[in-house]
Order: structure tokens, then C-alpha cells, then sequence
């Protein structure tokens, strides 16, 4: 399936890895699950914002972790190592990405969600490199036939 994806990808663009496309239709997915969670919380079960914010990221967040691991990467072993690293790599994410980029591009004049959608996606480059070079150190990139 990723490989009729990846048929799509202009040329210029064609040495981009399968698993940056598994990646990209994962995260997605968790992104649409977070959005969901959030109103489920906030609006259904009326939640105070914050922790519906909360539980709908942290729960995007494991399920990112699982299903990458498992599916897209395939990693094997050293799932308390991957964890704490993946963990690491969210820290990171939060604390640069989505408040202090975020955040500077707004006091910058960015108007608010579009300073969000631009640090989403310079976080997902940056996740994604993360879980690439150094969550799933060692794990064997799959490339396409």
C-alpha cells in the first residue's frame, strides 16, 4: 500500500523514506484521534479544557508510539529503552515545538492556528527524525522494491 503512495511523490521527492509516509498516515491518524478525544472530553463528558487537552495529546501520543513501533518500523526488543527515549523525544517536542515555537511566532504576529499548524509541522519532522536516528536506533529501514 505505501508503495502505491510513494507512485504519487513527485521525482524530486522520490528518495523519501517508506516509513516517513507509514509516519505521516499514522500521526495522522492520532492527530484526528487527539481532535476527537478533546471534544469527547471537553464537550461530552465536560472536562475541565486542560485535562481534556491532556488526555486526548498523552493518548495520541502512545498510540503514535505503539503503532509506529509495531507497523512502521517494526521495531523488536528494547521496548523500556524505545519508551524512555520516545519519551524524551515528546518532551522535547512539547517543550520546543508546540510552546516556545509556537509561541515566538505568535508574539511575531503569526496569527494563532496558523503559528500552530507551522509548529505541527516542524514537529513532525522532528518526531519523525527522533524515532528514526535515535528511538529506533539500529531497527532496519524498510525501502521500497
Amino acid at each position: 500500500m505505501l508503495q502505491s503512495i510513494h507512485s504519487f511523490i513527485p521525482a524530486a521527492f522520490s528518495d523519501i523514506p517508506v516509513t516517513f509516509i507509514g509516519y505521516c498516515i499514522i500521526n495522522g491518524l492520532g492527530f484526528l484521534l487527539d481532535i476527537s478525544l478533546l471534544a469527547l472530553f471537553y464537550q461530552g463528558v465536560r472536562l475541565p479544557y486542560s485535562l481534556a487537552v491532556s488526555l486526548g495529546y498523552g493518548t495520541s501520543v502512545v498510540y503514535g508510539f505503539i503503532v509506529n513501533r509495531w507497523l512502521n518500523f517494526q521495531a523488536h526488543g528494547h521496548v523500556g529503552r524505545q519508551s524512555g527515549r520516545y519519551a524524551v523525544t515528546i518532551a522535547l517536542n512539547y517543550l520546543i515545538f508546540i510552546v516556545a515555537f509556537s509561541t515566538l511566532l505568535h508574539h511575531l504576529g503569526v496569527q494563532a492556528q496558523v503559528a500552530r499548524v507551522v509548529s505541527a509541522a516542524m514537529e513532525g519532522i522532528f518526531v519523525y527524525v527522533m524515532m528514526s536516528l535515535w528511538v529506533f536506533r539500529g531497527v532496519r529501514q524498510r525501502q521500497l522494491l
